[in-house]
Protein backbone atom coordinates (compact mmCIF):
# COMPACT_ATOMS: atom_id res chain seq x y z
CA UNK A 1 0.00 0.00 0.00
CA UNK A 2 1.39 3.50 -1.07
CA UNK A 3 2.22 5.68 1.78
CA UNK A 4 1.80 9.46 1.78
CA UNK A 5 4.10 11.50 3.51
CA UNK A 6 2.75 15.07 4.34
CA UNK A 7 4.29 18.41 6.36
CA UNK A 8 1.57 18.99 9.62
CA UNK A 9 -0.23 22.07 9.64
CA UNK A 10 -2.32 23.47 12.74
CA UNK A 11 -5.39 22.04 10.95
CA UNK A 12 -3.70 18.56 11.96
CA UNK A 13 -3.61 19.78 15.48
CA UNK A 14 -6.10 16.98 16.62
CA UNK A 15 -4.12 14.46 14.73
CA UNK A 16 -0.66 15.52 16.04
CA UNK A 17 -2.50 15.39 20.12
CA UNK A 18 -4.29 11.99 19.48
CA UNK A 19 -1.35 10.28 17.71
CA UNK A 20 0.89 11.53 20.91
CA UNK A 21 -1.24 10.28 23.38
CA UNK A 22 -1.49 7.04 21.63
CA UNK A 23 2.39 7.13 21.36
CA UNK A 24 2.50 7.50 25.30
CA UNK A 25 0.16 4.54 26.26
CA UNK A 26 1.61 2.41 23.98
CA UNK A 27 5.14 2.77 25.71
CA UNK A 28 3.75 3.15 29.36
CA UNK A 29 1.99 0.12 29.08
CA UNK A 30 -1.77 -1.34 29.96
CA UNK A 31 -2.10 0.42 33.41
CA UNK A 32 -1.04 4.26 32.26
CA UNK A 33 -3.71 6.37 32.26
CA UNK A 34 -4.24 9.52 31.09
CA UNK A 35 -3.99 12.91 33.61
CA UNK A 36 -6.85 14.66 33.92
CA UNK A 37 -6.22 18.07 31.78
CA UNK A 38 -3.12 16.32 30.32
CA UNK A 39 -4.66 15.79 26.41
CA UNK A 40 -5.96 19.72 27.13
CA UNK A 41 -1.68 21.07 28.12
CA UNK A 42 -0.67 18.36 25.08
CA UNK A 43 -2.77 20.55 22.39
CA UNK A 44 -2.00 24.07 24.35
CA UNK A 45 1.76 23.27 23.62
CA UNK A 46 1.42 21.75 20.15
CA UNK A 47 -0.49 24.77 19.08
CA UNK A 48 1.60 27.43 20.58
CA UNK A 49 5.02 25.88 19.20
CA UNK A 50 3.53 24.66 15.96
CA UNK A 51 2.26 28.16 15.21
CA UNK A 52 5.45 29.63 16.83
CA UNK A 53 7.59 27.70 14.37
CA UNK A 54 9.55 25.55 16.95
CA UNK A 55 7.11 22.08 16.87
CA UNK A 56 7.34 20.56 12.80
CA UNK A 57 5.93 17.28 12.31
CA UNK A 58 5.06 15.03 9.42
CA UNK A 59 2.25 12.68 9.00
CA UNK A 60 2.54 9.43 7.22
CA UNK A 61 -1.02 8.53 5.34
CA UNK A 62 -2.02 5.51 4.44
CA UNK A 63 -5.23 4.74 2.53
CA UNK A 64 -6.35 8.11 3.59
CA UNK A 65 -5.54 6.84 7.53
CA UNK A 66 -2.92 8.37 9.82
CA UNK A 67 0.07 5.17 9.90
CA UNK A 68 2.37 7.41 11.56
CA UNK A 69 3.82 10.67 13.04
CA UNK A 70 6.87 12.26 13.83
CA UNK A 71 7.78 15.53 15.60
CA UNK A 72 10.73 17.60 15.62
CA UNK A 73 10.98 20.29 18.29
CA UNK A 74 13.55 23.28 18.08
CA UNK A 75 15.65 25.00 20.47
CA UNK A 76 18.25 27.52 19.58
CA UNK A 77 22.05 27.55 20.82
CA UNK A 78 24.65 30.34 20.29
CA UNK A 79 26.90 30.40 16.99
CA UNK A 80 29.69 28.61 17.11
CA UNK A 81 33.28 29.58 14.76
CA UNK A 82 32.85 25.90 13.07
CA UNK A 83 29.22 26.18 12.89
CA UNK A 84 26.95 29.20 12.13
CA UNK A 85 23.91 27.39 12.54
CA UNK A 86 21.97 27.86 15.69
CA UNK A 87 18.91 25.01 15.68
CA UNK A 88 18.99 22.07 17.65
CA UNK A 89 16.00 19.57 17.05
CA UNK A 90 14.72 16.79 19.47
CA UNK A 91 13.18 14.36 17.87
CA UNK A 92 9.99 13.42 19.35
CA UNK A 93 6.30 11.34 18.78
CA UNK A 94 7.97 9.13 16.25
CA UNK A 95 5.09 6.79 16.20
CA UNK A 96 3.85 4.02 13.98
CA UNK A 97 0.52 2.64 14.04
CA UNK A 98 1.67 -1.65 14.68
CA UNK A 99 0.01 -2.58 11.85
CA UNK A 100 1.98 -0.62 9.84
CA UNK A 101 5.50 -1.39 11.14
CA UNK A 102 7.92 -2.83 9.46
CA UNK A 103 6.83 -1.47 6.01
CA UNK A 104 9.11 1.24 6.02
CA UNK A 105 7.04 4.29 7.30
CA UNK A 106 9.02 4.86 10.28
CA UNK A 107 12.37 5.05 8.43
CA UNK A 108 10.60 7.42 5.87
CA UNK A 109 9.60 9.86 8.98
CA UNK A 110 13.19 9.79 9.92
CA UNK A 111 14.50 10.71 6.88
CA UNK A 112 11.75 13.46 6.49
CA UNK A 113 12.95 14.90 9.61
CA UNK A 114 16.28 14.43 9.22
CA UNK A 115 16.03 16.37 5.56
CA UNK A 116 14.72 19.12 7.19
CA UNK A 117 17.92 20.10 8.29
CA UNK A 118 18.90 22.51 5.66
CA UNK A 119 15.71 24.33 5.40
CA UNK A 120 15.48 24.34 9.17
CA UNK A 121 19.33 25.48 9.68
CA UNK A 122 19.57 22.45 12.29
CA UNK A 123 23.49 21.32 13.51
CA UNK A 124 22.42 19.04 16.26
CA UNK A 125 19.63 16.20 16.47
CA UNK A 126 18.58 14.67 19.18
CA UNK A 127 16.04 11.95 20.30
CA UNK A 128 15.26 9.37 23.06
CA UNK A 129 13.83 6.05 21.93
CA UNK A 130 13.00 2.29 22.99
CA UNK A 131 15.24 -0.42 22.35
CA UNK A 132 13.41 -1.33 19.44
CA UNK A 133 14.40 1.45 17.53
CA UNK A 134 18.29 0.76 17.61
CA UNK A 135 18.56 -1.09 14.52
CA UNK A 136 16.94 1.82 12.25
CA UNK A 137 18.80 4.64 14.26
CA UNK A 138 22.28 2.84 13.45
CA UNK A 139 21.24 1.79 9.61
CA UNK A 140 20.40 5.67 9.57
CA UNK A 141 24.18 6.59 10.34
CA UNK A 142 23.63 6.97 14.71
CA UNK A 143 26.42 5.69 16.50
CA UNK A 144 27.36 5.64 20.46
CA UNK A 145 29.15 8.43 21.90
CA UNK A 146 30.39 9.18 25.91
CA UNK A 147 28.31 11.21 28.17
CA UNK A 148 29.02 13.14 31.35
CA UNK A 149 28.00 9.62 33.81
CA UNK A 150 29.72 6.67 33.98
CA UNK A 151 28.12 3.61 32.22
CA UNK A 152 29.30 -0.15 31.29
CA UNK A 153 28.78 -1.63 27.78
CA UNK A 154 29.13 -4.88 26.14
CA UNK A 155 30.57 -4.58 22.85
CA UNK A 156 26.79 -4.48 21.55
CA UNK A 157 26.39 -1.49 22.79
CA UNK A 158 24.35 -2.53 25.62
CA UNK A 159 24.43 -1.43 29.32
CA UNK A 160 25.03 -2.87 32.32
CA UNK A 161 21.92 -3.46 34.43
CA UNK A 162 24.08 -1.86 37.58
CA UNK A 163 23.86 1.55 38.25
CA UNK A 164 26.09 3.21 41.13
CA UNK A 165 25.00 5.88 43.84
CA UNK A 166 21.42 4.63 44.21
CA UNK A 167 20.16 6.48 40.93
CA UNK A 168 18.35 4.68 38.16
CA UNK A 169 20.34 3.12 35.38
CA UNK A 170 21.15 4.75 32.52
CA UNK A 171 20.89 3.45 28.94
CA UNK A 172 23.45 4.12 26.26
CA UNK A 173 23.16 6.42 23.18
CA UNK A 174 24.23 7.44 20.23
CA UNK A 175 25.71 10.82 19.14
CA UNK A 176 26.50 12.30 15.66
CA UNK A 177 29.23 14.63 15.38
CA UNK A 178 30.41 15.02 12.13
CA UNK A 179 32.04 12.11 11.01
CA UNK A 180 33.09 11.34 15.05
CA UNK A 181 31.08 9.36 17.19
CA UNK A 182 30.76 9.72 21.30
CA UNK A 183 28.61 7.80 23.67
CA UNK A 184 26.37 9.57 25.61
CA UNK A 185 24.38 8.29 28.79
CA UNK A 186 20.91 10.10 29.63
CA UNK A 187 18.01 8.94 32.05
CA UNK A 188 15.23 6.42 31.34
CA UNK A 189 15.58 6.07 27.69
CA UNK A 190 18.29 5.56 24.87
CA UNK A 191 18.95 8.96 23.42
CA UNK A 192 21.10 9.19 20.21
CA UNK A 193 21.99 12.38 18.52
CA UNK A 194 23.42 13.12 15.16
CA UNK A 195 24.94 16.45 13.93
CA UNK A 196 23.76 17.55 10.42
CA UNK A 197 26.34 18.01 7.62
CA UNK A 198 26.03 21.67 5.97
CA UNK A 199 24.48 19.62 3.30
CA UNK A 200 21.96 17.95 5.91
CA UNK A 201 22.15 15.13 3.34
CA UNK A 202 22.65 12.14 6.64
CA UNK A 203 20.01 9.33 5.70
CA UNK A 204 12.00 7.17 17.48
CA UNK A 205 10.79 9.25 20.28
CA UNK A 206 9.81 10.38 23.88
Amino acid sequence: MPTNLRKATLADLDIIVRERLAFLAEVRGPDYEVPPGFAAETQSFTQAETAGGRLHTWIADVDDEVAGIVSLLLWFRPPKPEDRRTAEAYIINMYVHAQHQRQGVGRRLLQAALDSGGELGIRKFLLHATDEGQALYESAGFAPKSGTRPAKLSRAGNQSSKSSGGNPPLLTGLQRVGSMTIMHFPWSTIAWRYSSQSSCSPLMHR
